[in-house]
């Protein structure tokens, strides 16, 4: 005699480990994230840039609100040297987050390597705008003080001098002792 398992009984089977299998998918995300996200900033420590693209595009698709995978996605491709692709990837980092500081400002750098400095402007202005940054997100590098003194290298260069001088007094007024502001404050007076 045979044993005959119910349809339905095989469905429910069948359903409960669909979603066991989609529950521990979803569990295990972060972990794969990170593991990913780690091998592709290796690739980057080594220079293998196609490597790490491809790594953090999986990041990028597991997490697409995450700063870090867009950042060093643009760094990869700018490291590559493909520059166009840089600029897309930071775009789409600040259409995702529009107060991603760190994309903000290599956009702008990029901008400024290409002499393109009103669309570099834009980039610092905004930077600036948010103001300083906190001690708890200040990282290595404080790009609001790094926006300041890149606004007045991009208006020296645009030969704007009224805005020249509101970005060396917007610098002074947040780094009194900034000695990049006060040298080009000081060339201005004696001029």
């Amino acid at each position: 005699m045979h044993d005959h398992v119910p349809l339905i009984s095989l469905k429910k089977k069948w359903f409960l480990s669909a979603i066991f299998i989609f529950l521990s998918l979803v569990a295990l995300k972060p972990f794969l994230f990170t593991q990913i996200f780690n091998r592709a900033c290796a690739y980057v420590a080594y220079p293998l840039y196609d490597d790490a693209i491809r790594q953090y595009k999986k990041c990028v698709f597991l997490n697409k609100n995450s700063d870090d995978a867009w950042d060093w996605l643009g760094y990869a491709y700018k490291g590559r040297g493909d520059v166009m692709e840089a600029i897309e990837t930071y775009e789409d980092a600040i259409r995702i987050n529009p107060d991603n500081r760190k994309a903000r400002f290599s956009l702008g750098m990029i901008y400024v390597m290409n002499k393109d400095f009103n669309a570099a402007v834009k980039h610092f202005n905004y930077i600036v705008a948010m103001g300083k940054e906190n001690e708890v997100t200040l990282s290595l590098i404080s790009y609001h003080r790094s926006s300041c003194e890149m606004l007045i290298t991009c208006f020296e260069r645009l030969g704007n001098a009224a805005e020249l001088k509101r970005a060396i007094d917007v610098t002074l007024k947040f780094y009194p002792d900034n000695a990049k502001a006060k040298g080009k404050l000081l060339k201005i007076k004696g001029t």
